[in-house]
C-alpha cells in the first residue's frame, strides 16, 4: 500500500521524492491501516452484529457499485471529463489516444513508392515515431515520403531503403552498429531524446498565476544523457532540448497554444509534435535541401 501511495504521490505532487515524503506517506499508511481494520474488517468478521444476510448483501451491492463504476471509466477511455490542454473531450472519448498518434507510425513500415518526393527513411523505437511525426507535421510533409524501420537489424527491407533513401533519421545508433550494417554516414542524423518530467498530473493541478507558462526539470540524467550523444553526433544531432531549456535547465510543459507538449513526459501529442515542427522549420530546410545536392 505504501508503493501504491508513493506512486499517486509521485504523479499528483511532487517531481522526486524526499525522505520527508516517504515518512509522511508511512505514517498515512499506518493511520489508513487502522481505519480501515477498526471500522471495515472488524465489523464484517463480527457477522452476529450485522447479521450473515446484510454482510452478504452489503458485499454483493459493493461489488456491483465499483464494477459499475469501473465499466463506466473504462468505457469513457478514462476521460470523465473535458481536458482542452491534452485535446481530450468527455463527449469524444478514447482511451490511448495519444499513444495511437504514436503508433500510427507503425504504417508506415513500407517501401519507397514515389518518384518526386523526397525519401526519407525513420528507423527507431518510439522516440524515432515522434520524429516521423514531426516531419509529418512540417511544412515539409508533401515533400518527403516517409518510411520507417522499428530495428534494421535482420530486415529484408533495410538494404533497400537504406540505398533509396536521400536521409535517415536514427534514434541515435552506435558508430559501430552503423558501420557494421554498412549505412552511408552522410545520410544519417541522430535523433534525440527528450523529457518533460514525471507527470502532467503536476501541472494539470497547479492553480497559482501563469498557468501555461509552467516549466519542468528533466527526468534525472536526462540532459547529461543528452550532452554525451550530442558530443558523439556533434552538427548532426536533432537536440530537442537545445530548442527548449532554459537559463535554470527547465523546459516548458505547455505549447504557445496552450497544449500539453508530451501525454506522459517523454513522448509528444500531436501538438507538441505541431511546436517542434516548427521549431526545427530551419534545421529542417537546410537538411532537406542539403540532400538535393548531393
Amino acid at each position: 500500500m505504501a508503493s501504491g501511495n508513493a506512486g499517486f504521490y509521485a504523479l499528483l505532487l511532487g517531481q522526486e521524492l524526499q525522505a520527508k515524503h516517504f515518512v509522511f506517506l508511512i505514517l498515512l499508511t499506518a493511520v489508513l491501516s487502522v481505519l480501515s481494520y477498526k471500522f471495515i474488517e472488524q465489523p464484517f468478521r463480527d457477522r452476529k452484529k450485522i447479521g450473515t444476510g446484510s454482510f452478504l448483501l452489503s458485499v454483493f451491492f459493493a461489488f456491483l457499485a465499483t464494477n459499475a463504476a469501473a465499466f463506466y471509466v473504462y468505457q469513457m477511455g478514462g476521460v470523465l471529463k473535458d481536458v482542452p490542454e491534452l485535446g481530450i473531450s468527455a463527449s469524444r472519448a478514447a482511451g490511448h489516444n495519444h499513444a495511437a498518434y504514436n503508433d500510427r507510425i507503425h504504417d508506415y513500415n513500407r517501401k519507397f513508392v514515389s518518384e518526386s518526393k523526397q525519401k526519407v527513411l525513420v528507423i527507431g523505437a518510439s522516440f524515432a515515431r515522434d520524429w516521423a511525426n514531426v516531419l509529418l507535421e512540417s511544412r515539409f510533409s508533401k515533400k518527403l515520403e516517409v518510411s520507417y524501420l522499428p530495428d534494421p537489424s535482420g530486415s529484408s527491407a533495410f538494404a533497400e531503403r537504406k540505398k533509396e533513401a536521400k536521409i535517415i533519421f536514427w534514434e541515435t545508433p552506435g558508430k559501430d552498429r552503423i558501420r557494421k550494417l554498412v549505412v552511408d554516414e552522410s545520410k544519417i542524423w541522430g535523433v534525440g531524446i527528450k523529457n518533460f518530467g514525471v507527470s502532467n498530473g503536476i501541472y494539470y493541478n497547479y492553480s497559482g498565476d501563469d498557468y501555461y507558462g509552467q516549466r519542468t526539470l528533466m527526468h534525472k540524467g536526462t540532459l547529461q544523457k543528452n550532452d554525451v550523444l550530442k558530443s558523439r553526433w556533434q552538427d548532426r544531432y536533432i537536440d530537442y532540448i537545445a530548442k527548449i531549456i532554459d537559463e535554470n535547465a527547465k523546459v516548458p510543459v505547455f505549447t504557445p497554444a496552450g497544449r500539453f507538449i508530451s501525454h506522459d513526459g517523454r513522448h509528444l501529442t500531436k501538438a507538441g509534435a505541431q511546436y517542434f515542427a516548427q521549431l526545427f522549420d530551419a534545421e529542417l530546410a537546410n537538411i532537406i535541401s542539403g540532400a538535393r545536392s548531393r
